[in-house]
């Protein structure tokens, strides 16, 4: 971890949030090269070289900025390792209810296309397909 000259003890930098309302800890070194994320620092340090695009803090803590958190992903792979969305009704992801025929169906995005998976009558049931689907290749953060 990273300390503070001028205020021992306590980690340099500061968090910032970003309009996704993200919080990042920032650091800045100087004015000209402007504020630097603090977990693509840690990925120079460690590595040696420049960042991917795409690091992913595998357990969804953007303030958790250990290196065994740290890993390289594709933005896919990226959109993936989220946690449920606000508007989720059925608990589960890629689980959806469809208001009209009033029954629960399964969809995920693999290789860039939506694949519907079937129509259920609980999203319990929907889940279950979901993660049939899911074993081998085709991995979802939970």
């Amino acid at each position: 971890m990273w300390k503070n000259g001028r205020f021992p003890g306590k980690e340099a930098g500061y968090i910032a949030t970003l309009q996704s309302g993200l919080r990042y800890r920032v650091i800045n070194f100087s004015p000209a090269q402007g504020p630097l994320l603090f977990h693509r620092l840690v990925w120079k340090l460690m590595t040696g070289e420049e960042p991917p695009k795409t690091i992913d803090h595998h357990d969804r803590d953007t303030l958790n900025n250990r290196w065994d958190n740290l890993r390289e992903l594709t933005h896919g792979e990226n959109l993936r390792n989220t946690g449920l969305w606000r508007n989720n009704t059925s608990g589960f992801k890629n689980v959806y209810l469809d208001k009209r025929r009033n029954h629960w169906f399964a969809q995920v995005r693999y290789n860039g296309r939506y694949m519907r998976l079937g129509r259920f009558a609980t999203p319990e049931d929907a889940h279950q397909r979901v993660l049939e689907f899911c074993r081998g290749e085709y991995r979802i953060g939970h």
